[in-house]
C-alpha cells in the first residue's frame, strides 16, 4: 500500500511539473521578442573573457568597451538599458562600439562566436535604429573588414550551430534594414541573406523558424530587400509556415507581422513604391491563407495575434477583392463581437476593430446562393456549406455554362490545390454537376477533369479519396439515373 502510495505521489508530482511547464511555456510563446530563448540563456551563463583574444584582433581599449556592454552577474548578458542607452547616444563612443565589433567578428571559434553573435544581436533587436551605427562606421572602416561578409561568413559554414546563423542573420538583417544600397556588391548582401532567411523557412519547423522569422523582421521594411524577398517567392514561402507551424503563437506573430509590413508604406504620394505595396498586396490575396487568419482571429490564439493580423486586414479594405473574401470566410460577425468584448486599453486592437467593421459594412449585403458561390470559387478555397449540395446542384446546374464554363474550369484547376477541404469540395461539386447538367460528361472530360478525378481516388486523405471516388461514379453512370435517388454522400453536409 504505502508503494502504491509513493507511486500515486510521484504521478501527481509529474502531472504537476507538467502542467507548470506548459503553462510557463504558453506564459514563454506570448511574451515579446525580449525573451531569451532556450540556447541564449545557456550562452549567458558563461561570459567571454575578451583578455583570451588575441592582440591581433582587439587592443585594450577594445577590450575595455566591449566589457561595458556586459552585466555584472553570472546569468546578466548586458549591462543596464540606461548605461547602454548612454553608450549609444554619445557619437563617439558609439562608433568606437560598433569598430570594436567589427574586429572581433573576424573570430573564428563558434564558441567564442556564440557569445559575441548573442551579445551583439541583443543589444541591436532592443533598439534597431543602432544598425545606423554599424553602418556609420563600416564606411568609416578600410574597404578589407567588411561587416556584412562577416556575418554571412558564419551562416554559411558547415561547421558552425543553427544558433549562431541565426544570430549572424539578425544581426545582418538589422543593420542592412537602413541601407539605400548603391554598389552592386551592396545588393548581393541582400540577396545572400533573403537567399539564407527563405532556406531556413523551407527546412525548419517551430523553434528553430523563430531566428529567420526575427532576422526577416529586423529587414522587411526596407523596400530594396522587398523587392528581392517578393521576387524569390518570399511571400508564398512566408505564408506556408502558417499551415505548418499553426499551434507555435510565437510562430505564427511574426509570420503575420512580417506579412503585414509589407502592406505598409511611408510613402503615400510616390507612386513607383504604391505601385510595389500593391504587387505585395497582390500576392497576399489568397483565399486558403486570408481563410487561415480570420481562423485564428476567431479561435483567439492571443491578443497580438489578434491585434497583428487585424492590422494587415485593415491594410488590405478595399483593395481588389479582398473585402468580399474576409467577409465570405466570416470575419463580420468575429470583430462585431470583439467590438463589445475587448479591453478598452488596447488601444490598437480597438482601432482596428472600429476601422474594418465601418470598411466591410458594405460588403455585408445579402447574397443569391449562387453569388455566394462564385465568390467562394474566385476566393481558391472552397468550405464544406450550403451552396456544397444536391439542392443547389438541381437549382444552379445550369448556369454553370455561362462564360465558356468558366466556373468549371476553375473547379477543375482547384483540383490541384494544396488544400484536402478544397479538393475533397471541388471534387464533390464537379461529381453533382455531372449529375444534373445534361452535356457534363464530355465537357469534363474534354477539360481534363475526368482522369484527374480519377488520380485522386488514391490520394492519401481520406476525404479526398471517398469525394473523387464518387465523382468519377457519377460520370460513369448514364444520365437518365444520375439525377434519381438520394445522394448519400457523407460529404454533403452544409453543417461540415
Amino acid at each position: 500500500r504505502s508503494f502504491q502510495c509513493v507511486v500515486s505521489l510521484l504521478v501527481r508530482c509529474n502531472m504537476s511539473n507538467k502542467m507548470y511547464k506548459a503553462q510557463a511555456d504558453s506564459k514563454r510563446y506570448d511574451e515579446e521578442h525580449t525573451s531569451l530563448m532556450d540556447d541564449d540563456f545557456e550562452a549567458t551563463q558563461s561570459k567571454l573573457n575578451w583578455d583570451t583574444i588575441s592582440d591581433q584582433y582587439l587592443s585594450q581599449k577594445d577590450r575595455l568597451i566591449l566589457r561595458n556592454l556586459q552585466g555584472n552577474e553570472l546569468g546578466e548578458l548586458l549591462a543596464p538599458d540606461s548605461d547602454i542607452k548612454a553608450i549609444f547616444d554619445d557619437d563617439e563612443e558609439s562608433m568606437a562600439v560598433a569598430s570594436s565589433f567589427i574586429k572581433v567578428l573576424e573570430l573564428r571559434s563558434p564558441e567564442q562566436l556564440k557569445y559575441i553573435l548573442l551579445l551583439l544581436s541583443t543589444i541591436l533587436r532592443n533598439d534597431d535604429r543602432r544598425g545606423q551605427v554599424f553602418l556609420s562606421a563600416q564606411a568609416q572602416d578600410d574597404a578589407d573588414s567588411n561587416i556584412i561578409s562577416s556575418f554571412s561568413r558564419v551562416w554559411l559554414r558547415n561547421d558552425i550551430s543553427s544558433f549562431c546563423q541565426g544570430k549572424a542573420a539578425i544581426c545582418a538583417a538589422i543593420i542592412l534594414r537602413w541601407l539605400r544600397p548603391v554598389q552592386n556588391d551592396q545588393f548581393q548582401w541582400f540577396e545572400s541573406l533573403n537567399s539564407f532567411i527563405l532556406s531556413q523557412f523551407l527546412s525548419s519547423k517551430n523553434d528553430q523558424l523563430l531566428s529567420p522569422l526575427l532576422a526577416l523582421k529586423g529587414i522587411i521594411r526596407n523596400e530594396y530587400f522587398q523587392k528581392i524577398f517578393h521576387e524569390n517567392r518570399g511571400v508564398e514561402k512566408l505564408s506556408q509556415i502558417l499551415f505548418e507551424n499553426d499551434n507555435h503563437r510565437q510562430v505564427i506573430y511574426l509570420t503575420v507581422y512580417n506579412l503585414w509590413a509589407l502592406t505598409f508604406s511611408h510613402y503615400e504620394d510616390d507612386d513607383a513604391r504604391a505601385e510595389q505595396i500593391n504587387q505585395y498586396k497582390r500576392a497576399l490575396l489568397n483565399g486558403e491563407l486570408i481563410h487561415k487568419m480570420v481562423k485564428f482571429v476567431r479561435e483567439k490564439k492571443s491578443t497580438k495575434i489578434s491585434r497583428v493580423t487585424l492590422a494587415l486586414f485593415e491594410n488590405l479594405t478595399n483593395f481588389e477583392n479582398f473585402n468580399e473574401m474576409v467577409v465570405l470566410f466570416g470575419i463580420f460577425p468575429v470583430v462585431e463581437s470583439m467590438d463589445t468584448e475587448e479591453k478598452a486599453e488596447d488601444e490598437e486592437l480597438k482601432s482596428s476593430v472600429k476601422n474594418l467593421l465601418l470598411n466591410l459594412e458594405k460588403s455585408v449585403k445579402i447574397l443569391s446562393s449562387f453569388e455566394r458561390y462564385e465568390q467562394e470559387v474566385k476566393t481558391s478555397k472552397l468550405i464544406w456549406g450550403p451552396t456544397h449540395t444536391e439542392s443547389f446542384w438541381k437549382k444552379y446546374c445550369h448556369k454553370l455554362e455561362d462564360d465558356n464554363y468558366k466556373l468549371i474550369r476553375c473547379l477543375i484547376k482547384l483540383l490541384d490545390s494544396k488544400d484536402t477541404e478544397t479538393v475533397a469540395v471541388a471534387c464533390y461539386d464537379i461529381g453533382e454537376w455531372s449529375r444534373f447538367y445534361p452535356d457534363a460528361k464530355p465537357i469534363i472530360e474534354k477539360l481534363k477533369g475526368k482522369y484527374k478525378l480519377m488520380s485522386l481516388i488514391e490520394h492519401f486523405d481520406e476525404d479526398i479519396c471517398n469525394n473523387a471516388l464518387n465523382a468519377v461514379q457519377k460520370l460513369l453512370t448514364p444520365q437518365s439515373l444520375n439525377g434519381k435517388g438520394d445522394d448519400n454522400n457523407k460529404n454533403n453536409n452544409s453543417n461540415k
